[in-house]
């Protein structure tokens, strides 16, 4: 009886604003669109619903009491089905408890009986971004798992960090984000990585990652990696480089027309080869003097597709 639900699963730590998002969300969609949410709560309480503003049960619908990649899947299947049925959904929203991973659950909803009635989106990570910006390395290592594969990347409370600083906090998370304030995600941003058939993945989202550099008498390296389904723009790449001053750049590169190589010195053309490398994409680039990393990420940054 219901096919094609656009679904996003919303994750992300305690207290980053997931909650806010989601009412956001159901305040804010364009007309025609009927929303439904299941909340994961961890405790027995169950608040979520309430702060949603659901007080019908016909739009919300709760499971508390852990996580619903960990617990038994007979309340989680009829609840998403009771679910479905009362609200009738073109849009379903599935937020996540702070302790829980995406990744477990759209493996779960791309299995029957879920995998023609449920079109998989890419999760909605949200993160702190003032937890992010004093440097707390905890917060990290509890947001990094959650940004493997595509996603939908939202750095939360950008109203309480300088602007200046987002660049740095992007880059230690090693992707970029839309930056917003009380959870006011624009609905183009769950358009732009929309996936267009059940069960199909996304586009992931551009990945920032850094190789520390390296300093050494009359040398210094930035480089940087990228998962392999990330393509670069190899005419942007070749513009980056007319640019800088470097005396060495060696790169394996997934660009929009394959796979390729160059190792290649100043004032030589740029001999790109094709690889039959696959693991990812690499760019190194070598100097004889320190440059300004910012800028070298941000330039970097543009070159991705």
């Amino acid at each position: 009886m219901f096919e094609n639900i656009l679904t996003y699963v919303l994750a992300g730590p305690l207290g980053a604003g997931k909650t806010t998002l989601a009412r956001h969300l159901l305040k804010q969609h364009s007309p025609g669109q009927r929303w439904a949410v299941l909340v994961n709560e961890f405790g027995d309480i169950g608040l979520d619903a309430a702060l949603l503003g659901a007080d019908d049960g016909s739009s919300v619908v709760e499971i508390a009491g852990g996580c619903v990649c960990c617990v038994n899947g007979a309340p989680f299947t009829a609840a998403l089905a009771r679910l479905i049925r009362a609200r009738k959904p073109t849009h379903l929203l599935i937020e996540l408890s702070g302790l829980g991973h995406p990744m477990p659950l759209l493996d779960q909803l791309r299995l029957p009986p879920w995998e023609r009635v449920l079109n998989i989106q890419p999760p909605i990570v949200v993160v702190d971004a003032l937890q992010l910006a004093r440097r707390a390395d905890s917060s990290l290592s509890r947001v990094r798992p959650l940004l493997m594969g595509r996603h939908v990347l939202v750095i939360n409370k950008a109203d309480q960090v300088p602007v200046h600083a987002r660049g740095e906090i992007e880059l230690s998370l090693g992707h970029t984000g839309y930056w917003v304030s009380q959870g006011a995600l624009p609905e183009e941003a769950l358009v732009s990585t929309r996936a267009h058939g059940p069960g199909q993945p996304g586009q992931p989202g551009k990945r920032l990652v850094a190789v520390p550099s390296i300093d050494a008498p009359g040398h210094w390296s930035r480089g940087w990696r990228l998962q392999p389904a990330q393509r670069v723009i190899r005419q942007n790449i070749e513009a980056m480089l007319q640019r800088l001053p470097w005396i060495r750049a060696k790169m394996i590169l997934h660009t929009e027309q394959g796979w390729y190589s160059a190792n290649l010195l100043p004032g030589q053309p740029y001999a790109w080869q094709p690889t039959e490398w696959r693991r990812d994409s690499r760019l190194e680039l070598i100097f004889d003097q320190p440059q300004d990393q910012a800028d070298l990420d941000a330039q970097w940054a543009r070159c991705l597709g």
